[in-house]
Formats: C-alpha cells, structure tokens, sequence
C-alpha cells in the first residue's frame, strides 16, 4: 500500500529538518545529523532533504505505521536518493 500519491499531504517542517535532523549540535539528534551530512545533505539547504524525502516516500511501499505523541510514524524500506 501507498499513502503518498498525493504529494500536498506530505508535510515536513522546514524547521524540524534544519533545527533537529540536520543539527550536529542537537542533543538528541547528533547521530541521525552526522548520517545525514555524511551523505550529502546540509543544514543550510534543508528543502533537499525535504524533497529527497518526499519522493522516498512516493516511490515507496509502507512497511508498517503507527501513531506517536508527534504524529503517524510511517516506515518505508527503500534507498534515499541523496545528494
């Protein structure tokens, strides 16, 4: 199954990406940042990610999902297109 033909309903927040998943200096996401910049993706160009993981997302079968005090958690296993 696949919930993402309708790009507009994916929503990532510019700020979470820059502010957590992109911060090397954030207490709790260091490592997941550190990944991230390793394979090209930087802080000062947080839409790359966000495009990157939007087509992930539309090209991806959904492997499991479940709510979260943040939202729906959606796991997909596929390459990431990365810079």
């Amino acid at each position: 199954m696949n919930f993402f033909d309708d790009p507009s309903k994916i929503v990532i927040e510019n700020r979470k990406v820059k502010d957590y998943l992109l911060n090397v200096a954030h207490p709790d996401a260091f490592g997941k940042a550190n990944l991230f910049i390793r394979y090209g993706f930087r802080q000062d160009r947080p839409d790359d990610f966000i495009n990157s993981v939007i087509a992930h997302a539309q090209n991806s079968q959904i492997v499991s999902e479940f709510k979260t005090p943040f939202g729906r958690k959606i796991i997909v296993e596929e390459n990431l297109e990365t810079p």
